[in-house]
Formats: structure tokens, C-alpha cells, sequence
């Protein structure tokens, strides 16, 4: 159990070996993962670029899941969940979504001129910089490509945090 990532390398022989340029639909990002033999796919995209001193950076991030996989169920009826709840529409709240639709998705938008985006990179970079350079932790801002670290690192964190409340909700009783 875990969770193990595919190289870009072989990302790109499964879309050469279907005959995909690029992702334009979530059939194709499905139909890719299932090719590569993945639970899912994760597709980004850069929704702002500012590399210039504070840096700014907008990323979206959404994965969509192999119908059948990463699908947690509930085991069927429970009476005394049901005769305690406010309402029987809470219980039985629709479960089908909409099958286009990506299972979890995260935006964000770094801007390094806030106060609280420093704050993260710093515990970001903390033990990743170097400490004897003059710059420091600030590495991260004077750099965009390590500021790109940080920003990805970030969304990915978020994007583990809302599938595990996607799966969590899906089994919890209602």
C-alpha cells in the first residue's frame, strides 16, 4: 500500500502508444491511466506566472480517478444511523457525481509578497536550504524554480488533503 508515482518518461510512451499529443478531455486522462495501469492521473496547469521579485505563481491541480478504483463504498443500510439523523435526505444523500467531473481538485495562488505565504516557505525550507549561503531560506524567493518546488510541494499537499476527505466522507455514516 502507499502511494508510488509513474515516471514522465513513461507517461509519455502510454500517450505515443495511444496516439495523445495532449490531455483535452477527462476521457483521455482516464483512458491514459488505464493504459499506464494507475489508480488515477493527476493533471496541472500554471494559472500565474510572475518571476520577478516578490514572485507570484498560480497552480491547479485536479485527479481523476479510474472508474473502480479509489471508490470507497458504504456497506449498505444502517437503521441506527438512520432513525438518529435529522432527516432521511441526509442519509441518503445522492452518491452518483457527475462522471467528468475530476475527483479532487486544488487551486492556489503563492504570492510571496504575503505575510503568510513566507511564513510557509520558510517551514518549507527549513532543512532543505543550504545554511551557510547568504541568501539562506530566501533562496526560495530569489529563485523561481525553487519557488516552483515549494509552490508544487504545496499543491500536492493540498490535493493529498481533499482525496483524503473525499474518501474519508465516502465512508463515513451519513
Amino acid at each position: 500500500e502507499g502511494l508510488a508515482a509513474k515516471s514522465v518518461n513513461s507517461t509519455l510512451q502510454a500517450m505515443r502508444a495511444l496516439d495523445i499529443d495532449q490531455i483535452t478531455s477527462p476521457e483521455d486522462a482516464k483512458r491514459l491511466a488505464t493504459a499506464m495501469g494507475v489508480d488515477g492521473i493527476i493533471l496541472g496547469s500554471i494559472t500565474a506566472w510572475d518571476p520577478y521579485d516578490p514572485p507570484k505563481l498560480g497552480l491547479a491541480l485536479a485527479l481523476y480517478v479510474v472508474p473502480g478504483h479509489l471508490e470507497q463504498g458504504r456497506d449498505g443500510l444502517d437503521p441506527r444511523s438512520l432513525e438518529m439523523s435529522y432527516s432521511d435526505y441526509s442519509y441518503f444523500r445522492p452518491t452518483t457525481t457527475y462522471t467528468d467531473a475530476p475527483d479532487s481538485v486544488v487551486t492556489l495562488h503563492l504570492d510571496a509578497s504575503r505575510h503568510d505565504t513566507l511564513l510557509a516557505l520558510q517551514q518549507f525550507a527549513s532543512g532543505r536550504h543550504d545554511a551557510d549561503t547568504a541568501l539562506g531560506w530566501e533562496v526560495y524567493v530569489k529563485s523561481m524554480d525553487r519557488y516552483a518546488e515549494f509552490a508544487a510541494h504545496r499543491a500536492v499537499g493540498l490535493l493529498l488533503d481533499a482525496e483524503w476527505m473525499r474518501l474519508s466522507r465516502a465512508t463515513s455514516p451519513r
